[in-house]
């Protein structure tokens, strides 16, 4: 009888054996899953954090990088201790090849705009009634003439295509964007000096 229970507690030994590890495998899996979730919200929260406090990145892929700015017109505006507005009066479906202009400018300043950790804003405003006339006179853009050349005719539309800096109550002005070869030097001048607080020349 003693030989008969020995076997039958080896055999039930035996089967119980192979359930121990199954177990321990199961914890381990279980173990993995919770540590895949914490890191997946853990990368949410830190997502979420950068969107917050991180300047987003913009790629110019523009040939020959036509909206880059040099690493010193970044460093200006990144440092800017108060508010500054650009504002670009542009009237709307002016003749080529002018009418280019207004699209050329808002990718610029958008760089600016995207560099200053918040400090720049930029808007336009497209002076087609005798209210936004009156203030982009005021702050001293010019209307001038701009040909066009339709059906064999030439005629004449006259049109804003000029920018306005303003900073701490000064406001500095380029009145005509004639080319914008060189803006990005023109336009950082400007901005240079109404944070240094120079004189405001119109």
């Amino acid at each position: 009888m003693a030989t008969t229970k020995t076997k039958k507690q080896r055999k039930s030994s035996e089967k119980a054996a192979p359930g121990t590890p199954a177990k321990g495998r199961g914890t381990a899996k279980g173990l993995e899953s919770i540590g895949f979730v914490l890191m997946t919200l853990v990368a949410v929260v830190l997502a979420n954090v950068a969107i917050h406090f991180v300047r987003p990145i913009r790629f110019d892929m523009t040939e020959n990088r036509l909206y880059s700015l040099s690493q010193g017109s970044v460093r200006l505006v990144a440092e800017l201790e108060d508010d500054m507005e650009i504002t670009g009066y542009f009237t709307s479906e002016l003749p080529p090849p002018f009418n280019a202009t207004e699209l050329y400018v808002r990718n610029f300043l958008a760089e600016y705009e995207a560099a200053s950790n918040g400090n720049l804003r930029v808007r336009f405003v497209d002076p087609d009634d005798d209210e936004e006339r009156a203030a982009a006179e005021r702050d001293g853009i010019q209307e001038v003439p701009h040909q066009l050349i339709e059906h064999d005719a030439v005629s004449v539309r006259n049109g804003y295509r000029g920018i306005v800096i303003k900073y701490l109550g000064q406001h500095r002005t380029i009145p005509v964007i004639e080319d914008t070869r060189g803006l990005e030097y023109e336009i950082t001048q400007a901005i240079r000096r109404e944070r240094d607080h120079l004189v405001t020349i119109d």
